[in-house]
């Protein structure tokens, strides 16, 4: 767990500013579909948005991270955050 939470506060990858009204909308979608099924429709910022509402934005929770992996929720937003990564040409 601290390694998942200190590689995305290391890279700043823990968003402050999105958009909640978005992310309740995906919560909908999510209670519909099941985050393995949601998270590839899901773009790079629901899926930060995703990971800083699971893990806690500002102080991360041990507890709620330590969930979050337990019961599925974190790592296929990790997997699909990988998606996203810059190709090394760049």
């Amino acid at each position: 767990m601290e390694e998942v939470v200190s590689f995305l506060h290391d890279h700043d990858l823990i968003v402050t500013d999105f958009d909640r009204a978005a992310l309740n909308r995906v919560g909908n979608r999510l209670d519909l579909m099941g985050m393995r099924n949601l998270a590839p429709q899901l773009g790079p910022t629901e899926i930060l948005g995703m990971i800083a509402s699971t893990i806690g934005v500002d102080r991360t929770s041990e507890r709620a991270t330590h969930n979050a992996l337990e019961f599925g929720l974190l790592p296929p937003l990790l997997e699909r955050l990988l998606d996203f990564r810059p190709e090394e040409s760049r």
